[in-house]
């Protein structure tokens, strides 16, 4: 079924582009069923629910480009905001602190956060309101609270005998490599900043050197940006290896164009703690596992870090 417009005044379709332009933005605005096949070359013809479509009654100078109408949405006369991939993180986000602070379902605090920016639902709001990229896809932190919990306990012993390896050593050699699977820097940034909101979510902070966790957030978790050559710097790990990467060898920057940022003059002090000379978020001091302080403190450094890039 195609739609076409009318004035609720007069009954008519517009006839002129002004009559048009006060018709879409006009209260009245009325939808009216079409009636007959639609004309490809003389109407604009609706391939979703949310497009309106305009009658082939209308002049053709008004039906050769679709653009101003195509993007209306049916039930309120408002151009919906179409969203990055960084962006709808950030809905999640914020969607998932709602449902904490409201004692309300995931899935619920998700569909409210929708409805607020004019969608009907997450799904759809996920499935029309993103811009189509040929980039990457982000990687995003997903992980339920009780799977956080269990990362957060020390590892158990090895199953075999044969196994001599420390706990500590099992614990590392369980972190999966995320170096190659962040697009962006920026992406990896994102990452880091769900993920330590998801453990200050717990109700017990506190972090074994036996835990996965621990190991997660060296290997996982930005350190700080290393210079590659003038203002391009790439974003380490604590063991200043490209972050998300867990091996002990060498590495070559140049190999991670995918955690390159740029940072321009002194414009990394805005993010690094007060007493680095260098881009680097935190020191031994204060690192996000030692207490639920360090770790909020370095969440609002990271924080400033993602706006700058």
């Amino acid at each position: 079924m195609s739609m076409v417009l009318t004035d609720a005044n007069t009954g008519k379709p517009p006839t002129s582009a002004s009559d048009l332009t006060q018709a879409l933005f006009r209260p009245s605005l009325v939808l009216g069923r079409h009636v007959g096949l639609p004309v490809h070359t003389g109407e604009v013809v609706s391939t979703s629910w949310y497009h309106l479509a305009v009658s082939e009654t209308l002049p053709r100078s008004l039906c050769v480009d679709a653009q101003p109408i195509a993007a209306l949405h049916l039930e309120a006369t408002f151009m919906l905001k179409i969203f990055t991939a960084h962006e709808v993180e950030v809905l999640r986000r914020n969607a998932k602190a709602r449902a904490r602070a409201n004692d309300v379902i995931f899935s619920k605090a998700l569909d409210q956060v929708a409805a607020e920016q004019g969608y009907r639902n997450w799904s759809l709001l996920q499935k029309k309101g993103c811009t189509p990229s040929d980039e990457p896809h982000p990687w995003l932190f997903r992980r339920t609270s009780e799977d956080i919990s269990q990362s957060m306990r020390v590892v158990p012993e090895p199953a075999s005998r044969f196994d001599r390896r420390a706990r500590f050593d099992i614990a590392r050699d369980s972190v999966q490599a995320l170096d190659g699977k962040f697009a962006s820097a920026a992406n990896a940034v994102d990452f880091g900043l769900a993920y330590v909101e998801g453990l200050l979510a717990q109700p017990r902070f506190r972090l074994s050197t036996k835990s996965a966790a621990y190991w997660e957030m060296r290997l996982w978790l930005p350190y700080g940006a290393n210079r590659i050559e003038g203002d391009t710097f790439i974003l380490v790990n604590r063991h200043y290896k490209p972050v998300g990467s867990t091996t002990k060898d060498h590495v070559d920057y140049g190999a991670y164009p995918n955690l390159s940022l740029q940072l321009h003059g002194d414009s990394w002090r805005a993010f690094s703690h007060r007493t680095a000379e260098q881009p680097f978020l935190f020191n031994d001091g204060c690192p996000p596992w030692a207490t639920r302080q360090d770790a909020k403190a370095y969440l609002g450094r990271l924080a400033e870090m993602r706006r700058l890039i």
